[in-house]
């Protein structure tokens, strides 16, 4: 079990200090109405979708035994074609970043203000959808399940190691 938590650490603190992930989670604290519970909530949000996505790539990745070996041969097409398409988004959103050209005078981006009158199911529900909807998330996610098939530890060894994961980053 140790011998799998030293190679995901790479993808547990590139998940963890993803930058706008924190900057919520700060505004979400310094916010006026109950803003650490808001934070909380947002976290928690996050932990629940990443094991959500857990589950479902480790039941599309080993066809529902938590055995890679086990895996249907039509299965390694799946993970494959997944990583194929994050890597387009992640190229795609790359080179839309580097050819737009920031204008130092605009106002500060109105999504900053917008935590300041979150409800607490919204910052639950914004918590799970920057997990599913931020493609660099879903590798880290990706490239961990694959580390921890890799090891073949058996179906409870390796939930736990994806336990300690989520609970890490």
């Amino acid at each position: 079990m140790s011998s799998v938590i030293a190679p995901l650490i790479p993808f547990i603190l590139g998940s963890a200090i993803v930058p706008l992930q924190i900057i919520i989670v700060i505004l979400l604290l310094t916010g006026k109405d109950r803003g650490p519970l808001k934070a909380i909530l947002f976290v928690l949000g996050m932990t629940l979708a990443r094991l959500v996505q857990g589950v479902l790539f480790g039941l599309a990745f080993t066809g529902g035994s938590g055995d890679p070996a086990d895996a249907a041969g039509g299965v390694p097409w799946i993970k494959s074609t997944a990583l194929i398409i994050l890597s387009i988004l992640l190229l795609t959103t790359a080179y839309k970043q580097w050819t737009k050209e920031p204008d130092p005078d605009a106002p500060p981006p109105k999504w900053m203000a917008m935590f300041d009158n979150l409800s607490l199911i919204r910052a639950f529900l914004y918590g799970a959808g920057l997990i599913l909807i931020a493609a660099k998330l879903w590798v880290f996610t990706l490239s961990a399940l694959s580390v921890i098939g890799e090891a073949q530890l058996g179906q409870p060894d390796s939930t736990v190691a994806f336990l300690w994961y989520i609970l890490l980053a």
